[in-house]
């Protein structure tokens, strides 16, 4: 069945011949795009808000996202694509909360040498 036959016949939800739509993912390109400009938007504000300091939040929100993503892939249409989806996005919150203790630590090290009057010159 051609996609133009498919969307131009009439199906009886109720006879035993209905098939389900297996499209996962429904919507254009525009679509995608609304919601990106809907997500990049709330960041936009989170972050003027908070005066940036909110930025140190965003990873747990990968990481929050992720797992609860792990927990739920039994159900999902496609599980091996959400796990993938959720491992990178825990694994990119990861990531980032990693570099981001390094820096802080780091910074903290620089200050307090400084602070003891050493130099490594």
């Amino acid at each position: 069945m051609t996609q133009r036959e498919f969307f131009n016949t009439r199906q009886d939800p109720y006879s035993s011949e209905f098939e389900e739509d297996p499209t996962t993912f429904r919507g254009k390109t525009s679509d995608i795009f609304s919601f990106a400009a809907l997500i990049t938007g709330l960041i936009t504000v989170f972050l003027c808000v908070t005066g940036s300091i909110g930025a140190f939040c965003l990873p747990f929100i990968p990481v929050g996202l992720g797992a609860a993503a792990l927990l739920m892939a039994r159900d999902a249409a496609d599980k091996d694509r959400t796990q993938i989806w959720a491992w990178i996005g825990v694994a990119a919150g990861a990531l980032v909360l990693i570099l981001t203790v390094v820096c802080i630590v780091g910074f903290i090290v620089m200050i307090a040498l400084l602070a003891a009057g050493t130099s490594g010159y």
